[in-house]
């Protein structure tokens, strides 16, 4: 029983840490559009 709760706790920590690694590439994406929409209007 306690080596289950263990696992599943486990597997709580890793999705979580995938969601935030997920939450973050968009958040990177989001700001390297922005950044690139920027710098096209300053070239132009």
């Amino acid at each position: 029983m306690r080596c289950c709760n263990i696992a599943s706790h486990f597997h709580d920590r890793l999705m979580l840490l995938f969601f935030l690694k997920l939450r973050l590439m968009l958040l990177v994406r989001l700001l390297g559009a922005c950044g690139i929409s920027a710098s096209l209007k300053i070239s132009l």
